[in-house]
């Protein structure tokens, strides 16, 4: 059972890492068919569940350290850190080398995540130290100040967009669900209580695409809908036979994927938008997951051939194979 319940954070882990790939995928042609603007918007809406179920997943897992805050921050520092760093500036230095904007504060903003994807990195590790010693008010403090962030960054989007994603006040509400969901021991309720099926998570997209509601992570549902998808995907997975190999290998590697993805689906997209036509929109994200699987794998197969030291693996952030 244990391993059984290992597995069913790779899943979830596979799943989001999939919804943050459709969220960078979508941009299409001004002339673009009917077909592909709907194939966009349907991957534009299920691209706003990937970095909050990673949220509330990092909450679940933090819950449980017991190092020190030295033995914490000297591992964080090594497993995330070192490849964060090191691919980010590959990525920094790839995509705007070409563009002629490479400077040293644009470079620090893109690590940083101000205006780039990794600012999944920096709120984290915000988020680690202002919970790192669990104190009650503090989180109760922190979840009324998320809910009033959320609310503000929604009324006044456009003035705060540019913000909004590396703000850790509209991110601390999906850290302590995944906290609360670990103290409380609520997975197993959780498939108690929820009985809709997959497909729930389909229509409840569909609604947003049919009714033009907005959905993003800072919308009115935004949030609504990221905590039922992850609650209908626990209630479906848990206690079930998870042992579909590629499934457990995307979710283990999840981190690593999420690092290098980005410019491999800049490149897709480009592509793609050559052949402006709903099949090729429709196939993206599994092109970008495929080619960024398939790098993974031959760089492992590498490291293990020429019998490379585990600082190979750290660079990539990826995990060492089991024997």
């Amino acid at each position: 059972m244990l391993k059984n319940k290992e597995n069913i954070f790779y899943y979830l882990k596979a799943f989001a890492i999939f919804s943050v790939i459709c969220a960078h995928i979508t941009p299409i042609t001004e002339n673009a068919s009917l077909i592909s603007i709907i194939i966009s918007k349907f991957y534009d809406y299920f691209g706003c569940l990937g970095v909050g179920i990673f949220f509330i997943l990092s909450g679940y897992f933090f819950y449980n350290n017991k190092h020190s805050f030295k033995e914490f921050w000297k591992l964080k520092l090594r497993n995330i850190s070192i490849p964060w760093m090191f691919i980010g500036t590959i990525v920094y230095v790839s995509v705007f080398y070409f563009n002629g904007n490479l400077s040293l504060i644009n470079y620090f903003l893109f690590l940083l995540g101000y205006g780039s994807y990794l600012y999944y990195l920096t709120v984290l590790f915000l988020l680690y130290l202002l919970f790192f010693h669990k104190n009650a008010k503090i989180e109760v403090v922190g979840v009324l100040l998320s809910l009033i962030s959320n609310i503000l960054t929604i009324v006044f989007y456009e003035k705060l967009a540019s913000f909004s994603y590396i703000n850790i006040f509209n991110w601390i509400i999906y850290f302590m669900i995944g906290m609360y969901i670990n103290q409380y021991k609520l997975l197993p309720r959780i498939k108690e209580k929820i009985k809709l099926p997959y497909i729930s998570i389909i229509v409840i997209i569909l609604l947003h695409l049919v009714f033009d509601i907005k959905l993003s992570y800072f919308s009115y549902f935004g949030f609504i809908t990221v905590l039922l998808s992850f609650l209908i995907l626990v209630s479906k997975l848990y206690d079930k036979k998870l042992d579909n190999k590629m499934v457990q290998f995307i979710g283990k590697n999840s981190f690593s994927i999420y690092l290098m993805h980005m410019p491999i689906a800049g490149v897709v997209t480009r592509i793609c938008n050559l052949f402006n036509n709903g099949f090729f929109l429709f196939i993206r994200p599994f092109i970008t997951l495929g080619i960024t699987v398939m790098i993974i794998i031959i760089y492992q197969k590498i490291i293990k051939k020429l019998k490379l030291p585990s600082i190979f693996y750290i660079l990539l952030g990826l995990r060492k194979e089991e024997k």
